[in-house]
């Protein structure tokens, strides 16, 4: 499991949550940023409880809409 350092103000929180969970996590790192956290996940160095923040969000991909001019006539026949 990758956890929060003892420095961190959520590792208090983290470890009484595994511990009213009758969970003994086998620590294999402990970080200070919570976006080191995710990388070490998204490298599957372990697994992590995080909050989750708007910057951990899905990104929805848009394609490339064809490129048109800035400017444009306006319409007039409406």
């Amino acid at each position: 499991m990758i956890c929060f350092s003892h420095n961190s103000g959520l590792r208090p929180l983290i470890d009484q949550i595994l511990k009213d969970a009758h969970v003994e996590p086998k620590i294999a790192y402990e970080v200070e940023e919570d976006h080191t956290m995710a990388g070490f996940v998204s490298y599957n160095f372990g697994v992590a409880l995080i909050a989750l923040f708007t910057t951990f969000r899905p990104v929805q991909y848009y394609t490339k809409a064809p490129h048109r001019s800035a400017i444009t006539a306006p319409n007039l026949s409406d």
